[in-house]
């Protein structure tokens, strides 16, 4: 009977939800509209989204560095189960996550594991192949009592 009990509180446990909110996700266009034209944050904006930048990429679950301090990490959203906040150099101020097709399932992106990088300021979600933004949305998944310091912003980008 006490088997039984411990089993079935177990199962309950384990059943219960995550202490999980969805922070706001912009389109790109709109963190690029409150920006303030000119400042030196769109300038900044700008450059770690379009320009070449020392950089990380993790692919197949083995991350590479180009240049020395990356400022830009990329990962494919297959790979995203396989990383650990180790594997992301401190210096990093944006992070692009590739969606080549829609996956299975929901919270598969979990901004907690960012919490203890310093200097980013962007998780970008980059959508290569159709998806609605609410399937995007249900991507993404935070630790309710965590704060973020950085924005959460997508685009959709076609023929890449």
């Amino acid at each position: 009977m006490c088997s039984l009990m411990l089993t079935l509180l177990a199962i309950g446990s384990y059943a219960q939800p995550r202490n999980t909110s969805v922070p706001e996700i912009l389109p790109m266009a709109q963190v690029v509209t409150a920006l303030q034209s000119g400042s030196v944050e769109l300038r900044e904006f700008i450059v770690l989204t379009q320009d070449v930048q020392p950089s990380a990429y993790m692919n197949d679950g083995v991350v590479k560095i180009y240049g020395d301090h990356p400022t830009c990490f990329y990962i494919g959203i297959s790979d995203v189960g396989k990383l650990s906040a180790e594997m992301i150099p401190q210096s990093t101020k944006l992070i692009t996550v590739r969606i080549d097709s829609a996956p299975a399932g929901t919270g598969i992106i979990d901004l907690h594991q960012f919490k203890d990088l310093p200097n980013l300021k962007y998780v970008y979600l980059l959508a290569t192949s159709p998806i609605s933004e609410d399937a995007l949305r249900e991507l993404v998944i935070n630790d309710k009592n965590a704060v973020i310091q950085y924005k959460v912003f997508y685009n959709f980008v076609k023929d890449m």
